[in-house]
């Protein structure tokens, strides 16, 4: 493993009954990059990025974040360090997007009174960040998935934590709000530095947003490098047990990934009907 990394994990060990879910897995996330998890369903990304953020309970191992065990940080120091944005977040009815925003800046307010200057700030810098900055009085039940995926990440934002978890961030998006999401996200890591490590199943979104894929199958990281290395055929079939064709994006040259539903057609264009 790396030995510049701001989150790792060691020896990490999950079970649910008497099933393996991680069996002694070690990770280092290097900090500013953008780290995508992918795999097939139950190969264990959900509950890695679970144990990366302290909220899996672990048979053994630890996971550090700047060198020192998460366990040991006290609340706050946590909550300054890294935030977690699960698939599906519950909010009481009538919660206004200012107002789910402010819960993020709980490991810095103080013990009693309202909000400071400092938290105001936080709070404003965060909505406008994510494109939010005229929805504050808006409900969030109001808002359409696209929007609503945004204000939870706005809350994180207003934590001011160095690490950004997020599992499937674009399940029930539609493609136009996909692409916001992943846009957003992209250039939060770029112009803030916050470090991501995101679960995703969409590969292609995987090739646009992160900078490092790490391909898993039954509680182990198999294959972990760059989008262009990892998403070839080879180690796509190794982990999905699935035929996947590669192409280039005709801008970027990034790899797109489709499945072989059906056997290539191997005749020449101009000879097909």
């Amino acid at each position: 493993m790396s030995e510049a990394a701001i989150l790792r994990g060691r020896g990490l060990t999950v079970a649910y009954g008497a099933r393996r879910v991680l069996d002694g897995l070690d990770v280092a996330i290097a900090p500013g990059g953008v780290t995508a998890l992918c795999g097939a369903n139950g190969c264990g990304k959900s509950t890695l990025l679970r144990s990366l953020a302290g909220l899996q309970p672990l048979q053994a191992g630890t996971v550090e974040i700047d060198g020192r065990p998460l366990g040991e940080l006290k609340r706050r120091e946590r909550a300054r360090a890294l935030a977690m944005l699960a698939q599906a977040n519950e909010v009481p009815a009538g919660l206004t997007v200012f107002e789910l925003v402010a819960y993020g800046r709980h490991a810095h307010r103080r013990l009693i009174g309202g909000l400071s200057s400092a938290d105001r700030s936080a709070i404003l810098d965060a909505l406008a960040a994510t494109g939010l900055r005229d929805h504050g009085a808006r409900e969030v039940a109001a808002l359409s998935g696209g929007e609503r995926q945004r204000a939870w990440i706005a809350m994180a934002l207003a934590q001011q934590c160095r690490v950004l978890l997020l599992d499937e961030p674009t399940t029930w998006l539609d493609v136009r709000h996909q692409v916001e999401l992943v846009l957003a996200l992209k250039n939060l890591n770029r112009e803030r530095g916050i470090t991501i490590v995101c679960v995703l199943h969409d590969l292609n979104q995987a090739a646009a947003m992160a900078d490092r894929v790490l391909l898993m199958k039954a509680g182990r990281i198999l294959h972990d490098g760059p989008p262009a290395e990892m998403l070839r055929p080879a180690p796509l079939a190794e982990v999905y047990g699935v035929e996947m064709w590669r192409l280039d994006h005709p801008d970027s040259a990034a790899p797109l990934c489709v499945p072989a539903f059906a056997p290539a057609r191997r005749q020449p264009l101009e000879a097909r009907p």
